[in-house]
């Protein structure tokens, strides 16, 4: 699952499931393209060539609000677990699943 936060909010603003090639990037990359970021961070993966250079920060203390992110979806979606008898047979299941942590992400910050 690729994953994109938003620095300051610290909330995932898009995710694409797929493996680690490129075409995967693209497509989160055109479903992000309304938010016009100054700045992409981001690992040595080979992929993350397609941003441009001037744009992108590399290095794990850029990347720390989506290793955040990652933890945080491996903590309350056992699906996400590492060694986990917890599993998706359905891409639609994983896509709801993440929906629905989203929409509990948003609603946590309301204070009633």
């Amino acid at each position: 699952m690729w994953t994109a936060v938003e620095r300051k909010s610290k909330k995932l603003v898009g995710f694409e499931l797929g493996t680690r090639e490129t075409k995967y990037l693209r497509r989160l990359l055109s479903n992000i393209s309304h938010i016009n970021a100054n700045k992409y961070a981001s690992d040595h993966w080979k992929a993350y060539s397609l941003i441009d250079p001037k744009k992108r920060l590399i290095g794990k203390s850029h990347t720390y609000n989506v290793e955040r992110m990652n933890r945080l979806l491996r903590h309350y979606l056992a699906r996400f677990n590492r060694k986990t008898f917890c599993y998706s047979k359905s891409l639609n299941m994983i896509f709801d699943s993440v929906l629905l942590f989203l929409y509990r992400d948003s609603i946590s910050s309301i204070h009633f």
